[in-house]
């Protein structure tokens, strides 16, 4: 089948973005200026051990990452607000069993309507396994 002959795709319904959202095996997570959470998709859930409908609301730098990241990750999100996109910045979670993941962040803003930053969306990758397989190699060599 050509790519041509193919119908039109709904590409700005709320269903199919919901669903990609849903769908990733991405941790997506949106924030607004102050930190607080408004969107938390299933692999945010998995990753965070923390469902939904308890993460949106909360502020997420002050509950999930680690102390010593904070300062930079708020600094990150006002930069990000101001027009500057992230990429591959890399950050430490920690998870309410206690347990600590390292994830590499993708981070773009979401502009309202009239074109003012409404918050950001992150989309991140836990590369922890990644990280300390290098660790073991530089150890070994």
């Amino acid at each position: 089948m050509r790519v041509s002959s193919l119908p039109d795709l709904p590409t700005n319904d709320p269903s199919l973005l919901a669903a990609i959202v849903e769908t990733a095996g991405s941790v997506i997570v949106g924030l607004r200026a102050d930190h607080t959470i408004f969107l938390w998709n299933r692999a945010a859930e998995e990753l965070y051990q923390t469902p939904r409908d308890d993460a949106i609301g909360s502020d997420y730098v002050a509950r999930f990452i680690a102390p010593e990241h904070r300062a930079f990750v708020a600094a990150d999100i006002v930069e990000v607000l101001a027009g500057k996109r992230t990429l591959n910045f890399e950050d430490d979670s920690v998870l309410p069993d206690g347990s600590r993941r390292t994830l590499v962040w993708n981070v773009t803003r979401v502009p309202g309507p009239d074109g003012v930053p409404q918050g950001i969306v992150a989309i991140g990758q836990d590369i922890t396994e990644r990280k300390h397989a290098e660790e073991r190699f530089r150890l070994i060599f």
